[in-house]
């Protein structure tokens, strides 16, 4: 698809989705992290003692 236009847009393009991803990927994993963090378990994930 970006073969079809010119190359200044497909360049435009391509470095705007690289900074987009780069943006996801540094706000993501926090963000979520933080969320699931301050909910506290409602099921014990740890497994029980083994005999």
């Amino acid at each position: 698809m970006l073969l079809l236009l010119n190359i200044k847009y497909a360049i435009y393009i391509a470095v705007s989705l690289m900074i987009l991803g780069i943006g996801f990927g540094f706000f993501s994993a926090p963000n979520t992290n933080s969320v699931m963090g301050s909910v506290t378990p409602l099921i014990s994930t740890e497994l029980p003692p083994a005999f």
